[in-house]
């Protein structure tokens, strides 16, 4: 246990969060194993490093209103440090500070830090619409700080650096919404996650794990979406499984859906041939599809799960 009453630390973001201008300074609460701390978002215009100068990026700066010794300050002494401006008003967040007015045990947090940023990570990324693709580069930290003594330290190995595509930024309700819901250990709604694996797959170019995961979460955002209104008008539970399951496929989900009363923002035909056509002939006999069949099972299987199912407001 960290032995002084209050601690402050940096936590070293193992995908940098792309944010707008309002979410830069900003501060909220979370709760990493079960230690609750204040983490405070960087600000703009920090000190340049040698590098973000000649590549021309604008780097943050430490949060205002926290004192960081200069011991602390080693920790984002590097590239990427706080983050920097990828574009006007698109930041990429790669740091921020940790606070607590209360004894907390640090190596606690470094160690459950990567799950907890995992699901933020997620939620960022379902409500931006953008993937999250996790390359094979460690950092040696996920959180750094200073002993009672006053020298540096870190914890939590095994923290993976992350390339993200894409310009939206979250404002600062995406940013509470996907704290608050990594710190109660939610996970994304099934048929989201499996339509980010889908995205991912469509950027590292695995065009069959696409048509599949994206086939599979129209499929799970249909199935969802009719259960809750059979349910609602108290059909009972064996005969609604029964309904989801001979209703062959995806097609058959969507006509199902459309007879609830609902209506879906592209055809049947287009849910037959650019999805559940290509996710069977990607699933059951191994064929690639192409770039441009992928990204149309992923528009399509978007079109459905958003209408179907859309995500949750932060």
């Amino acid at each position: 246990m960290f032995a002084e009453g209050s601690f402050v630390g940096v936590l070293h973001f193992p995908w940098p969060l792309p944010v707008d201008g309002a979410a830069l300074g900003m501060a909220h609460t979370a709760t990493i194993a079960d230690e609750t701390i204040l983490i405070s978002l960087p600000r703009g215009s920090g000190p340049a490093s040698a590098l973000a100068t000649s590549l021309g990026f604008e780097s943050l700066g430490a949060p205002d209103g926290v004192e960081i010794a200069p011991a602390l300050s080693v920790a984002v002494s590097r590239p990427p440090g706080w983050g920097y401006m990828a574009e006007t008003d698109r930041y990429q967040v790669s740091a921020a500070m940790a606070s607590s007015n209360d004894a907390i045990d640090p190596s606690k947090i470094s160690h459950g830090f990567h799950d907890w940023f995992g699901l933020v990570r997620d939620w960022v990324s379902a409500w931006l619409g953008i993937p999250s693709i996790e390359l094979g580069t460690s950092r040696a930290t996920a959180m750094s700080w200073l002993r009672p003594d006053g020298t540096l330290t870190g914890e939590g190995g095994g923290v993976s650096s992350i390339i993200v595509a894409g310009s939206p930024s979250a404002d600062p309700q995406t940013v509470i919404g996907a704290f608050d819901n990594a710190s109660s250990g939610a996970p994304l709604p099934a048929e989201h996650r499996l339509l980010l694996q889908a995205r991912d797959s469509m950027w590292t170019k695995d065009l069959r794990a696409t048509v599949i995961d994206a086939g599979t979460a129209a499929e799970v955002a249909l199935g969802a979406a009719i259960h809750d209104d059979l349910s609602s008008l108290g059909v009972p539970q064996d005969f609604i499984t029964k309904a989801i399951e001979t209703a062959n496929g995806v097609v058959g989900l969507h006509d199902l859906h459309v007879s609830l009363g609902h209506s879906v923002p592209v055809s049947r035909n287009q849910i037959m041939h650019q999805l559940a056509q290509r996710r069977n002939k990607a699933a059951h006999a191994g064929e690639v599809p192409s770039d441009t069949e992928g990204r149309q099972a992923l528009t399509t299987a978007t079109a459905v799960v958003n209408a179907a199912r859309p995500m949750p407001a932060p």
